[in-house]
């Protein structure tokens, strides 16, 4: 596998034992995104069903870029995680610690904050901006 792995030009796989199992991780190519529309690290793009995209496209409102100034008397986080939920609504506080290198308390602190002020809300598995 590991010879393979390196003739395809592909990271050797990580192999892990335990007392009953055995664990291989293999690492996938890593390609150049092409895309215009920014990828955050950690987080994948998938295509919904069409009724899963019309209900958060009716639930969920899109902020312009100039309406981030309302928010001017939050911190510079909470400005950041409002717009990485913009971008991926279906974002984790993990993911939006790791984007804002902080810790996970920092954002459950700030997204307590916005909850709080009815700027956002979890619903389902998605955030929804208010």
């Amino acid at each position: 596998m590991i010879r393979l792995c390196k003739s395809a030009g592909l990271k050797p796989p990580q192999m892990f034992e335990s007392d009953l199992f055995f664990k291989i991780i293999f690492f996938k190519p890593v390609s150049k995104q092409t895309s215009t529309t920014p990828q955050l690290p950690g987080t994948t793009r998938q295509k919904l069903p069409a009724t899963t995209r019309q209900k958060l496209a009716a639930t969920t409102r899109q902020l312009p870029d100039t309406s981030l100034k309302q928010f001017d008397s939050y911190p510079e986080k909470a400005k950041k995680i409002i717009e990485f939920i913009q971008e991926t609504p279906y974002i984790t506080r993990k993911e939006l610690a790791s984007n804002l290198a902080i810790t996970e308390n920092g954002v459950k602190y700030h997204i307590k904050n916005l909850t709080h002020d009815g700027i956002i809300k979890r619903v389902d598995n998605h955030w929804i901006i208010c």
